[in-house]
């Protein structure tokens, strides 16, 4: 199977396959251990090491710049809620990738830009200030 028969069969599986392929490899990049975030609403969970020795740091949520509609504030509070739960935060991951990647040399291309979000707690921070 050639490059562009796998990017058709693996865009008809999930219309944000180079997106995530893209994230995934940054990630990689940087030494995290991945796995898959659904359970959470995300799209990936990692890990500074084994899944056996920690929890997970951050609930991963890729998106593309015209994605600003689907993560509303709203949408954004729910997710980052589900995540303060079982004490992650959320890693927004932007992804500026060319028009067409018709080879894997154009996902070099890619760029990943992070956000993390955190809710603001007003009682530790004053509790922190009167210290």
């Amino acid at each position: 199977m050639d490059y562009q028969a796998f990017l058709e069969s693996a865009n008809k599986l999930n219309e944000r396959f180079v997106e995530n392929l893209a994230c995934y490899l940054y990630l990689k990049s940087k030494n995290w251990v991945i796995k898959s975030g659904i359970k959470f609403g995300g799209d990936f969970l990692i890990y500074k090491q084994s899944p056996r020795l920690y929890h997970a740091s951050f609930l991963v949520i890729v998106q593309t710049p015209c994605d600003t509609d689907y993560y509303q504030s709203k949408n954004l509070k729910g997710v980052q809620r589900v995540a303060e739960t079982s004490d992650k935060d959320v890693l927004l991951l932007t992804v500026h990738r060319p028009k067409d990647v018709l080879n894997p040399k154009d996902l070099q291309e890619t760029t990943v830009t992070e956000t993390i979000v955190r809710r603001f707690n007003y009682l530790t921070f004053v509790q922190s200030k009167q210290q």
